[in-house]
């Protein structure tokens, strides 16, 4: 009951993982030393992942793709795979616990920009589950913000300003992180102490200007970058580049104008760029891949093949 000590989490300013913690600690309160929480949670993963698909594709293929997340896992690699969920959530790694609530907040928008008078009066909760997925994993941000970005526009031309009372007083949990660090350690650190080092920021604006303009880059960055790219281009992992070749295709046919499948880019065009800066674990870049893969069968399946 030592409820200063309890905000503190352990650290002064944090360097890993701001929100897990106190995720891991409310856990212990709840069920001791057992993952009771993760499973509940991931228990609605099936069903989180099953109307994200539903929204783009058909049944049949929605069903088969589902069988595949849940049984065999084939784009395991891309996070597509409820048992690498599992697997990481034992270790205690954030990503499962944060994509699932990212996921879950990410079909909540895509309703609303389907339909603005239906969903707009729930934003706030949708706000406040994207924002809690951001302090548990703070490369969601970028994504999040822009997200919500509308939604917030809306509300304001809208004039609803009881719903954006609310909206705004959820958006202000993205800055607990910010006050423990200034409270506790005297540092104005938004997230974690981490994001600037070494350990995380593997290449800068300044190195891919470096290697833009006068071809000369160190060379454990150029290694990393070669890290980097492998993650998108694989000769073992062929499906990639039909994927990447979809969204090639869909901006071509300016699907970005219909109103559902623009969050789709958001996530894909901020998740994209925000990894070629950090480490390049491929645990980092899941969201990518499965919004694109979503993204890319929606594609080929409204391609239509002119008869000659």
């Amino acid at each position: 009951f030592e409820i200063i000590n309890f905000l503190k989490g352990g650290a002064d300013v944090f360097y890993f993982m701001p929100g897990m913690r106190y995720f891991v600690a409310l856990e212990k309160i709840l069920f001791g030393n057992a993952y009771f929480l993760h499973l509940i949670i991931f228990s609605f993963l099936p069903f989180i992942m099953r109307n994200f698909l539903n929204i783009f594709m058909k049944k049949n293929i929605a069903n088969l793709l589902m069988f595949s997340f849940l049984l065999f896992p084939l784009m395991h690699h891309m996070g597509f795979s409820y048992f690498q969920f599992l697997r990481y959530s034992s270790k205690v790694f954030a990503e499962p616990i944060a994509y699932t609530l990212f996921f879950f907040g990410l079909v909540r928008i895509i309703n609303f920009y389907t339909n603005n008078s239906k969903y707009f009066s729930s934003l706030p909760f949708t706000c406040l589950v994207l924002n809690i997925s951001c302090i548990l994993r703070p490369n969601l941000a970028a994504s999040a913000f822009f997200l919500l970005l509308f939604p917030l526009l809306y509300l304001i031309i809208k004039k609803e300003f009881k719903i954006l009372f609310y909206f705004m007083f959820s958006g202000l949990v993205i800055f607990l992180p910010l006050l423990h660090n200034v409270y506790f350690g005297g540092a104005f650190t938004l997230f974690t102490g981490a994001v600037f080092t070494d350990a995380n920021i593997k290449l800068t604006i300044k190195d891919y200007y470096s290697l833009l303009f006068s071809f000369n880059i160190e060379g454990a960055k150029l290694l990393m970058l070669i890290e980097i790219i492998k993650n998108f281009f694989n000769p073992f992992e062929i499906h990639k580049y039909f994927i990447i070749l979809a969204i090639f295709i869909s901006i071509i046919k300016k699907y970005y104008k219909i109103n559902f499948i623009l969050p789709l880019y958001i996530v894909i065009i901020s998740q994209f760029f925000l990894f070629f800066f950090l480490n390049p674990g491929p645990r980092y870049i899941w969201v990518f891949w499965i919004v694109s893969l979503v993204i890319s069968i929606y594609t080929y399946s409204n391609l239509k093949i002119k008869k000659i």
